[in-house]
């Protein structure tokens, strides 16, 4: 992932997709907490995929270390899930400024 851009998350999981009721996807890093759901969050039940897309003011807000990501959500049934916690390099940029 790269700061300052809009990149797409993909996250497949192992699951049936369509038993998931609300979905939520949280990014870590030093103290900054971005939580992803609702129409942030698109799912194609057939792949088992979810993606999330982030805006540039979002990336931003990251510095050029590594970021955490997970995914927790609640079923039809009422369980509540959460996935294994994944890291991601966040790349810096040179023009620090917003473009769009």
């Amino acid at each position: 992932m790269r700061r300052g851009t809009t990149p797409i998350l993909k996250l497949t999981l192992d699951i049936d997709l369509d038993l998931l009721e609300d979905i939520y996807v949280t990014l870590y890093q030093s103290g900054i907490i971005l939580t992803k759901f609702n129409d942030d969050i698109e799912i194609y039940l057939d792949d088992k995929l979810i993606k999330v897309r982030l805006t540039e003011k979002e990336t931003m807000s990251f510095k050029p270390t590594a970021v955490k990501i997970q995914l927790r959500a609640t079923t039809k049934s009422g369980d509540s899930i959460a996935t294994d916690i994944v890291t991601l390099p966040m790349n810096d940029i040179l023009y620090n400024e917003y473009i769009t």
